[in-house]
C-alpha cells in the first residue's frame, strides 16, 4: 500500500537499513465512524509492511502531530500507547537485526501475539487448567464470564489487545441491561482482570494496553447479598418452627458454619474427623491451597452446639479418614464433588431465604453465616487481628475492608434512631 500524502508521521527511526515510522492512514474510516487507523510502518529494501495500532480521528491526529502540549487525558493516553509500542518495535527490530539479520517473518512472529491472541481462547485455556487442578467452582466462574463475553461480542472474537477501558464500560452497561447484579458484574470483571494480568506478565500486551486501574476502568465491588445478623436475630432464627427433617438439617448446617468461624460450604463439607483435634477444628481454606502465599491454618473451638449438630447429622463411623458430614466420598471426581456441594448449598440457601423472609430479615444465605460471625465478634469487642486470623485472611486490610460495609450498615441503622417515627410524632 502507498502512504496517503496527507498522512503525517508522528515518529520516525532508522537503523541498519530498516526504517520505522508511525502514520495515520486516512484512506478508509472504520465502519460508521470518523476514525482512521494509526499504523506502524516498517520499511526494508523498498518493501513496506504496516502494523495497525489504534483508531483516531483526523482532528486527534492533528493535535498529536502539532508539537504542542497535549492536555486531553484520552489523547495523552493514546500518545503514551503509541510511544510505548513504537519503542517496543524498535527494540524488536534491533534485537532481530543483531541476532539473526532482519526479516519481516521474524518481526511478524514477535509482533503477532497481542493482536492475534483470542480473549475467549485465553478463557478456555484457563478453564481447562483449573478443571485439571480440581478447581471446578473457579472454572465455572470463568465459563460464565466467557459465555457472557461471547453474548456481548456477538459474532466477533475479541483479542486481548482489544480490551480497553471503553470496551469494559460498554460490557458493564450490557451486563446491567441484562439485569446482572453488581456482585456478578464485579466477579466477571475480576475474571477478565486475571486473564489480562497474565497476558501482561507474558508480554502478550503492553502496559499501556492494560485497561484496569486508576484513571482507567476500576471494578465496582458489589455489595448485594451482604447481610449480617445480630445475636438476637440468630436466636430467633434458631427458634423458627420448621416441620421437615431436611429443613432442620439445612438450618443446622448453616448454624454450624456460623459457629465454625464462618467456614464456607466448600470447606465445611470436606471436613474429616481427623480435623477434630483436642476440642478444636483445624483446617486450611481450600481457596488458598494452590496459591503461593503461606498457608494459614484456621482454628475454631468446638462448642457444645457444634457437637450436637455433629452427633445429629454427622457420619456414624467416626474414623479419622471419614468426612464429618457424609455428603462426599473419596471415590468422587472433582466435578462430582462440586455438583454435590453446589446442590446442598442451594438447598441451604433456599431454606434460609424462607426463614429470613418470614422473620423480616431479608435474604439470608450461607454468606450471611460468615458475615455474621465476623461482625458479631467485632461488635463484641474482639480485635481486628483476632477476627482476621479466625477468618483466614492474609492481611488486616482484607479484614478491615470486609467489615467496612457492615459498619456502614450499622451506622445507618443507628442514625434512624435520631428521627421520630410517624406514629411517635403523633403521640
Amino acid at each position: 500500500m502507498k502512504e496517503d500524502k496527507k498522512s503525517r508521521r508522528l515518529r520516525s527511526w532508522s537503523e541498519s537499513g530498516v526504517t520505522l515510522s508511525v502514520i495515520h492512514d486516512t484512506r478508509r474510516a472504520k465502519k460508521n465512524t470518523d476514525l482512521f487507523p494509526v499504523k506502524f510502518c516498517i520499511t526494508f529494501k523498498r518493501k513496506r509492511v504496516y502494523y495497525p495500532s489504534m483508531y483516531l480521528t483526523k482532528n486527534e491526529w492533528d493535535k498529536l502531530t502539532a508539537g504542542k502540549t497535549i492536555k486531553m487525558k484520552t489523547l495523552k493516553a493514546a500518545n503514551n500507547h503509541i510511544n510505548e509500542e513504537f519503542d517496543r518495535i524498535k527494540r524488536i527490530i534491533s534485537d532481530i537485526s543483531e541476532r539473526e539479520g532482519f526479516t519481516f517473518v521474524a518481526v511478524n512472529t514477535r509482533l503477532s501475539q497481542g493482536t492475534k491472541t483470542s480473549l475467549l481462547d485465553a478463557f478456555n485455556q484457563r478453564v481447562k487448567l483449573l478443571t485439571e487442578n480440581g478447581k471446578i467452582g473457579t472454572a465455572d466462574w470463568y465459563k460464565y464470564t466467557s459465555k457472557s463475553i461471547s453474548t456481548f461480542s456477538s459474532s466477533e472474537d475479541p483479542k486481548l489487545s482489544d480490551i480497553s477501558p471503553g470496551w469494559l464500560d460498554r460490557y458493564e452497561k450490557h451486563l446491567l441491561k441484562n439485569n446482572k447484579s453488581s456482585t456478578t458484574i464485579a466477579m466477571y470483571m475480576r475474571a477478565l482482570r486475571a486473564i489480562l494480568n497474565e497476558a501482561l506478565r507474558k508480554q502478550v500486551i503492553i502496559q499501556s494496553q492494560y485497561p484496569f486501574g486508576k484513571n482507567k476502568y476500576e471494578i465496582k465491588e458489589g455489595s448485594g447479598g451482604k447481610t449480617a445478623l445480630s445475636l438476637l436475630q440468630i436466636s430467633e432464627l434458631l427458634k423458627y418452627p420448621i416441620l421437615s427433617v431436611s429443613g432442620n438439617r439445612y438450618r443446622d448446617l448453616w448454624f454450624f458454619s456460623y459457629l465454625c468461624n464462618g467456614i464456607n460450604m466448600n470447606d465445611l463439607f470436606r471436613l474429616k474427623y481427623k480435623n477434630l483435634i483436642n476440642g478444636e477444628i483445624r483446617f486450611l481454606r481450600r481457596k488458598t491451597l494452590n496459591t503461593n502465599h503461606k498457608k494459614k491454618e484456621i482454628i475454631a473451638t468446638i462448642l457444645p452446639e457444634m457437637n450436637q449438630i455433629i452427633n445429629k447429622w454427622g457420619n456414624t463411623d467416626q474414623k479419622k479418614g471419614n468426612y464429618i458430614f457424609p455428603l462426599l466420598n473419596d471415590t468422587m471426581t472433582p466435578t462430582e464433588e462440586k455438583r454435590v456441594i453446589s446442590n446442598i448449598t442451594r438447598s441451604i440457601n433456599q431454606q434460609m431465604h424462607k426463614i429470613g423472609k418470614a422473620l423480616g430479615y431479608g435474604a439470608i444465605s450461607t454468606y450471611t453465616a460468615r458475615h455474621s460471625f465476623a461482625t458479631i465478634l467485632k461488635r463484641s469487642g474482639s480485635s481486628i487481628e483476632y477476627i482476621s486470623e479466625s477468618l483466614g485472611h492474609r492481611n488486616l486490610n482484607t479484614t478491615e475492608n470486609y467489615l467496612a460495609y457492615f459498619e456502614s450498615e450499622q451506622r445507618a441503622k443507628n442514625a434512624q434512631n435520631l428521627i421520630l417515627k410517624n406514629d411517635e410524632a403523633v403521640k
